[in-house]
């Protein structure tokens, strides 16, 4: 009886030791991944003031710092908004050069956070309307909407699944730990 108290024990100490590894190396990417987030938004904050890049050489800067389409999107939409609300007085002056970025994101890339399936039949119908793609913008912002509430959705499961793991393998543990007790 004592042995098997004590490989319970092990176990109990080896998956919360897993769990808590895992913990740390998630707060780690995510500590990297907002660093790299900070030095573009300052390469690009920066280059903005110096030389008004285009938008190919705006990719090349996040390039090189590893950075995707998506992530340059949410920190121009985020200089945006920061001019607009008057935050940021220093860039008011390329408020259009912004826009253009903006303009130039929506047209490379203008089903950006689709499902690939459901982009390639929207690029193969952009194709076919030919000089009309705004007849596609409401289209596109609805999938993005219903895929928005999926991912609430799936992020809620998600949280049921780990709260449900944990009771179970408290419930587990009890039923060990009262299977071993001398009534």
């Amino acid at each position: 009886m004592n042995e098997s108290m004590i490989l319970l024990g092990a176990t109990v100490s080896i998956f919360f030791v897993s769990y808590f590894i895992w913990q740390i190396f998630g707060w780690l990417y995510n500590f990297s991944e907002t660093r790299k987030l900070k030095k573009f938004e300052k390469d690009l904050e920066l280059s903005i003031k110096h030389s008004q890049p285009s938008w190919e050489e705006i990719k090349n800067i996040a390039n090189t710092r590893l950075m995707t389409h998506k992530s340059i999107l949410a920190i121009i939409l985020e200089f945006q908004r920061e001019v607009l609300s008057g935050r940021k007085k220093e860039l008011e002056p390329y408020k259009e050069a912004l826009n253009e970025y903006l303009k130039n994101y929506k047209n490379e890339e203008p089903f950006e956070g689709l499902p690939n399936e459901i982009r390639l039949q929207l690029e193969r119908l952009r194709k076919k309307i030919d000089g009309k793609e705004d007849i596609l913008e409401p289209l596109t912002s609805q999938i993005k909407e219903l895929l928005l509430i999926n991912e609430r959705e799936k992020r809620h499961q998600k949280y049921y699944t780990v709260a449900g793991f944990f009771v179970g393998v408290i419930g587990l543990l009890f039923a060990a730990y009262s299977s071993f007790i001398d009534v």
